[in-house]
């Protein structure tokens, strides 16, 4: 995903070098201001029209309306596309980065590249809400999925490249996106704690995420 949202204080700027790529500046009533930088898609419609932006999105589990049934139903839709594929595509559930991909996918115990209709669905999505809720609503958890906020151990897999396996040891690997392909960013696992297919088994797609 391109770009990044940041929100300063009353009075407070933002440095000169980054000011050149804010594509967006919004003012809060509480006095602080929200910036837009390296936006990739930005456009602005009235609130009535959003949908034609983003009615195609699948359910997320930030918003009040959170439907985890039919987040079920999506996500089973195609039970033979890969686990870490079927996470990132915003068309079967919204707001699941390739962190969230990457460490679902430990923590469910199978490969990256598993088939969505190997693994239990509901217990998937049901652990992706309240992982996200948490990182969202907790202070200091944004993004960390082990528990743990000590720097190099706040993930499981994601970022720890050629480092040992928190559970187990064994050096978590990575490989490379492809190149134009959403379905199929950089991908984090631990061979041992993450039986199944290897990136052999990658689909290319045109899921976004």
């Amino acid at each position: 995903m391109d770009g990044s949202w940041t929100t300063t204080g009353p009075g407070k700027r933002l440095p000169a070098r980054v000011m050149a790529d804010v594509r967006l500046v919004l003012a809060l009533d509480d006095g602080q201001t929200t910036h837009g930088i390296k936006l990739h898609d930005l456009e602005l419609v009235p609130t009535a029209d959003e949908s034609r932006l983003v009615g195609h999105l699948g359910p997320d589990p930030l918003r009040d309306d959170w439907d985890a049934d039919e987040a079920v139903r999506r996500l089973c839709a195609d039970p033979t596309l890969p686990l870490v594929s079927a996470l990132l595509d915003q068309r079967l559930v919204a707001g699941l980065g390739n962190l969230w991909a990457n460490e679902l996918a430990f923590l469910t115990g199978v490969s990256p590249w598993t088939p969505v209709g190997d693994v239990d669905v509901r217990r998937l999505v049901e652990r992706a809400a309240t992982m996200l809720h948490h990182s969202a609503t907790v202070p200091q958890a944004y993004q960390v999925t082990t528990g743990s906020m000590w720097p190099g151990t706040d993930h499981w897999v994601t970022g720890r490249q050629r480092r040992g396996c928190l559970r187990c040891g064994t050096a978590v690997r990575v490989v490379a996106e492809i190149p134009g392909d959403a379905g199929n960013r950089r991908t984090w696992w631990c061979p041992r704690c993450q039986p199944g297919p290897g990136p052999e088994a990658r689909r290319r797609s045109h899921a976004t995420g």
